[in-house]
């Protein structure tokens, strides 16, 4: 859904007249829309590029296209580091959407550093229940 900016971020309800207003409840600075979200907002960008440093990525952008074409064509091929920064991307933009919508429903907030560590979490959990190599393993429990 948020590749098809299908997402029902407050730009899209704005448009349908289904609220009045349009604030990203990450960082109350701008209009939310799934580009803002992912990851031009102050928080998301600060989680990604965290995401990011974490995995000793040095390469970094925080423009959703730009992201995604990344994600497409420099991602591809079955190395497992690279399936793990396609799992890091998959995991940012998943607990940040939850982030957005506990800030939003629950009126409950996270810092970046909760949600990196949250995202951590879910790549170890996933990695560690499949079978890595002994040396992917090494590398991932290196980090």
């Amino acid at each position: 859904m948020t590749v098809n900016d299908k997402l029902q971020t407050q730009d899209r309800l704005l448009k349908h007249e289904i609220i009045q207003g349009s604030v990203c409840k990450l960082c109350d600075d701008s209009a939310e829309s799934r580009n803002h979200l992912f990851f031009e907002c102050k928080l998301s960008n600060a989680v990604w590029n965290g995401i990011m440093e974490w995995l000793k990525f040095k390469w970094r952008s925080c423009d959703w296209s730009t992201l995604l074409n990344w994600y497409c064509f420099r991602l591809k091929g079955k190395g497992f580091k690279q399936k793990t920064k396609r799992m890091a991307l998959a995991a940012a933009v998943y607990n940040i959407w939850r982030e957005r919508n506990n800030r939003i429903f629950q009126l409950k907030c996270k810092t970046p550093d909760a949600i990196i560590k949250d995202i951590k979490m879910d790549i170890f959990v996933a990695i560690l229940n499949g079978s890595p190599s002994a040396e992917d393993r090494e590398w991932i429990l290196s980090l």
